[in-house]
């Protein structure tokens, strides 16, 4: 968390007053999930690299990108179920649904023959709940970023294209 409170992307102008708003948000809904009802009591999702480097990541491209504004369309729910420490759960996992619900953040349903698994990760949904508007949007693009995840689903790509 602190390494995120002293980075350089603060004042950006996609809606962050600073850099760690997504952590809090993270932190937030995964206590509500683990039903810890103390954000400060971290689950051990939260401490992990991966984290860091998706916020970090994510706002360090935006910046680069010099993107003013982050229009989000409606999530996806997924479907199926996902592997985790805590046994085998529903997907969206519930700390993704605690900050969807927190955030007022739109989500559909997807159909049969959309693939199993997580479409948003938490960590996703408090990054784009955090940074942008969920509104039809007409955009013309200038410049296009991508991050690669992990990973693998067949027939779909594990990546992020800001």
């Amino acid at each position: 968390m602190r390494a995120l409170q002293n980075c350089p992307l603060a004042g950006t102008n996609y809606g962050l007053n600073e850099p760690s708003r997504p952590v809090p948000v993270l932190m937030e809904g995964e206590a509500r999930a683990h039903r810890t009802g103390d954000h400060h009591d971290m689950p051990h999702e939260l401490g992990t690299v991966d984290t860091l480097v998706d916020v970090l990541g994510v706002l360090s491209g935006l910046e680069e990108l010099g993107v003013a504004q982050v229009f989000c369309s409606t999530f996806p729910a997924g479907r199926g179920m996902v592997k985790t420490r805590h046994g085998v759960l529903p997907v969206p996992a519930l700390a993704t649904m605690e900050i969807f619900a927190a955030a007022g953040a739109p989500l559909r349903t997807v159909g049969p023959d959309f693939p199993e698994g997580e479409t948003v990760t938490p960590t996703g949904a408090a990054l784009l709940t955090q940074i942008a508007s969920f509104e039809p949007v007409n955009i013309a693009v200038d410049q296009i970023g991508y991050g690669l995840g992990g990973r693998d689903t067949p027939g779909n790509p594990n990546v992020t294209a800001i």
